[in-house]
């Protein structure tokens, strides 16, 4: 018995969209309170990812932008925190649905090495490690806010 070419096709493309390929971490992900979303794309081979929206942009007492205050490099501390690159340099690590590389924290100032780990096409966990001790958090895949920043292809590679 012979299998019509429409036949394979139909079969193949079943089992590809059943999870035979990877999925794919870039686009725009919710943070898991949702307070920010989060842009990940593909730098030159690597992942990188970028805060594009805040639920609250502006300093409360001054209504100016929220600014990268915290960060270790001094001559960074005055950027406005939406369109500050977070994820940083994640490359496949070998095991499927997982890159390694570095993460920024805000909140700290702190960059820790870290792990994206694909958990369906719609949610990723991404975990930041220092030393031995890991902490995390699931992203969902969100909408792109509608916004002033420039799209990645017209923006400048960031600056290791």
């Amino acid at each position: 018995m012979r299998l019509s070419p429409v036949i394979c096709g139909l079969c193949l493309s079943t089992c590809l969209s059943a999870g035979g390929w990877a999925a794919d971490p870039t686009g725009t992900w919710s943070t898991e309170k949702g307070n920010a979303k989060i842009e990940i794309a593909d730098c030159g081979g690597a992942l990188c990812g970028r805060i594009v929206w805040l639920a609250q942009p502006n300093d409360p007492r001054t209504g100016a932008p929220l600014l990268d205050s915290k960060n270790r490099n001094e001559a960074k501390r005055q950027q406005p925190l939406v369109g500050v690159e977070i994820v940083k340099e994640m490359r496949p690590s070998g095991q499927p649905d997982r890159w390694t590389g570095r993460v920024y924290n805000p909140e700290d100032g702190g960059t820790y090495t870290a792990h994206i780990t694909m958990k369906s096409d719609v949610a990723l966990r991404l975990e930041g490690c220092m030393m031995v001790i890991c902490s995390g958090e699931t992203w969902t895949r969100a909408e792109p806010p509608t916004g002033s920043l420039p799209a990645r292809s017209e923006r400048k590679p960031a600056s290791r």
